[in-house]
């Protein structure tokens, strides 16, 4: 969920997204959250690669995968955007999809 993360102003809540979801550079990232504690920390520089859905999906079906499930959790599962997780209209906070191989 870090891109999610990296898409919001600095200082910024999930209601206010200041990068385009559809972005592809490469996005710079030196923030630590501890997922235990909720503690913010210097890490090392990283670099994320944001991926939209489609380009998953199509990933996968290219190589030849066929999906076996997927599902959409309305649950903070990486200790981020608390004020959407408690909001009245709690969008996907996570996604989970499995594959296999086709024959």
């Amino acid at each position: 969920m870090s891109i999610c993360n990296s898409l919001l102003r600095p200082g910024g809540n999930p209601s206010h997204i200041a990068m385009s979801y559809f972005n592809r550079k490469p996005q710079r990232d030196d923030q630590g959250l501890d997922y235990l504690d909720s503690r913010k920390y210097q890490a090392k520089e990283n670099y994320n690669f944001h991926h939209t859905l489609s380009d998953i999906l199509m990933a996968a079906i290219g190589s030849n995968q066929s999906q076996q499930k997927f599902v959409e959790l309305g649950k903070n599962v990486g200790n981020w955007c608390g004020d959407l997780e408690n909001s009245e209209c709690v969008p996907p906070m996570a996604m989970l999809a499995c594959w296999k191989r086709s024959l």
